[in-house]
């Protein structure tokens, strides 16, 4: 997968003011947590999704959201039924956005 068909050079609306008020993220968040939030998406799918055995699943959505590497994280997400978006932001101001 070739990153530069992913990257967007313009600003978009910060996370921040896309969540709804009252979805709170910390720092604590596991994937089993995000998973929960989407009703009946069970890991014997979100391991078919990812073409990986449940047991790998159960072990991931152990881990801290912070914790689990980017692309994996993007999958996930992905698999669950969501869409992951990354934006990085750069000293000079600069903003490229990751969609996932």
């Amino acid at each position: 997968m070739s990153l530069s068909k992913h990257v967007s050079h313009e600003a978009t609306t910060p996370l921040s003011q896309r969540v709804s008020h009252d979805t709170h993220v910390t720092s604590e968040l596991t994937l089993s947590q995000v998973r929960a939030r989407q009703e009946g998406v069970k890991q014997s799918i979100v391991a078919l999704m990812m073409n990986v055995q449940e047991p790998a699943i159960s072990k991931l959505e152990k881990k801290r959201v912070q914790d689990v590497p980017v692309e994996k994280l993007m999958r996930y997400i992905n698999a669950i039924g969501g869409e992951a978006v990354l934006t990085i932001s750069l000293p000079g101001g600069e903003q490229m956005v990751i969609n996932g």
